[in-house]
């Protein structure tokens, strides 16, 4: 088991990962990962998606930024590969804004909530702030 900040971030890595399958998308996580990126994505109608996540909302975390290195990173990835380097950031309520890293157009997406286990024969959801 990780600490705190590593299971929240594994977490929404899983969350990125769900949003993306549910829309069809063949994904894979890079577990434990310290790569240019977290998730990478592909579908048969478009170009492969490279995911790098940040879930902290607390600047010393990343808070959704990328530092100069991981940046130009990805961006070399896309001119050798052709791969689209997106950043998934997490947003307060449980949305994750994605933006590409190449066009700087960003995206406000939600996966569907996650059932909890049942509790006395009882279904619920988890709470958006939980994941």
């Amino acid at each position: 088991m990780g600490s705190k900040a590593y299971d929240i971030g594994r977490t929404f890595e899983h969350r990125v990962q769900r949003y993306f399958q549910e829309q069809g998308w063949f994904c894979m996580l890079s577990a434990g990962s310290h790569s240019m990126a977290d998730l990478m994505a592909a579908t048969k109608d478009k170009p492969t998606v490279i995911i790098q996540c940040r879930r902290s909302a607390v600047p010393y975390f990343g808070g959704g930024k990328l530092s100069k290195i991981e940046f130009a990173e990805l961006v070399e990835a896309h001119d050798k590969y052709g791969v689209v380097p997106l950043l998934a950031a997490y947003v307060k309520g449980g949305s994750i804004i994605l933006t590409n890293l190449i066009t700087q157009q960003s995206s406000e997406v939600r996966p569907k909530p996650v059932p909890r286990k049942k509790k006395n024969g009882i279904e619920e959801e988890y709470n958006e702030s939980e994941l």
